[in-house]
């Protein structure tokens, strides 16, 4: 029985929930003599779900940071021995990863990390825009911001930006803006922005933050400093203003950060040749 993307449930198994949060999908009612027999194998099983829920957060965070490349071949005997575990959590952690799309299944039944393409970049800009404006609104709107912790995490992440660590600037960028998305109240704005921060999160590592020049790294402090100011203040034309803006800066640096380093520049004139 398929369902809406996400929905509310109360009272319901905590992996049935589960599922329904990641996939959008219900899974079938089990019936009595199943869950006897789950309640039953239960331990085993448990420690197994467990198992693979270890695998596919740290094989999240290897794929988003690109500790993993994109496109690399995923060796399960190898992750096996890695996670010390069997390779059945292995595969399970897979599906879910393709479930997030950064895991594709080959015909050869082989896996591989999905390649980063730039087919669908238009399009994901343009919805986190608009989820990252809602975010920001929102968040004004509540009310819920604290002041003290939120200009701590500016005040790293412009320290971040002028030491050059990108790394630590990114981490606490991302730390922010998911900080906005629990401001928000919204189970499913914070879920759907969440979601969009993590697919753009090996882009803005190759094209953005590294490619950032002097006055690009202080143009992302002001403007994320204005966000911050709009979202205390309460003031939600003033933070979409600013989260605007600050998502226009990172789109013109990648932008920027992909045309020709020197080759429009070389002058590839032959002279003649004599036979």
């Amino acid at each position: 029985m398929m369902t809406l993307p996400f929905c509310v449930v109360a009272d319901v198994d905590q992996t049935r929930y589960a599922n329904i949060m990641q996939h959008g999908i219900d899974l079938p009612q089990l019936s009595e003599t199943q869950k006897v027999l789950d309640t039953e194998e239960s331990p085993v099983t448990e420690q197994r779900r467990r198992g693979a829920l270890l695998v596919y957060e740290a094989l999240r965070d290897d794929i988003l940071w690109l500790r993993i490349e994109p496109g690399q071949a995923i060796d399960e005997v190898a992750l096996a021995r890695r996670f010390k575990t069997s390779r059945t959590p292995i595969r399970e952690a897979l599906l879910l990863l393709h479930g997030d799309w950064l895991v594709q299944f080959l015909p050869n039944r082989t896996s591989i990390v999905a390649p980063l393409t730039l087919n669908n970049a238009g399009e994901y800009f343009d919805s986190h825009l608009v989820l990252a404006r809602m975010a920001v609104r929102a968040a004004a709107l509540t009310g819920r911001a604290d002041r003290g912790s939120m200009l701590s995490l500016h005040r790293k992440f412009e320290k971040a930006m002028s030491d050059g660590a990108w790394e630590q600037a990114f981490r606490t960028s991302l730390k922010l803006q998911r900080t906005l998305a629990g401001l928000t109240g919204n189970i499913f704005l914070n879920r759907y922005f969440t979601h969009s921060l993590d697919a753009g999160m090996r882009t803005k590592i190759l094209f953005y933050f590294p490619k950032l020049d002097a006055g690009e790294r202080t143009r992302a402090c002001l403007l994320l400093e204005a966000l911050i100011e709009a979202v205390i203040s309460g003031d939600a034309d003033a933070g979409d203003d600013a989260m605007t803006a600050l998502v226009g800066h990172e789109i013109r640096v990648i932008l920027r950060s992909l045309y020709p380093a020197f080759g429009d520049r070389m002058d590839l004139a032959v002279g003649g040749f004599s036979t």
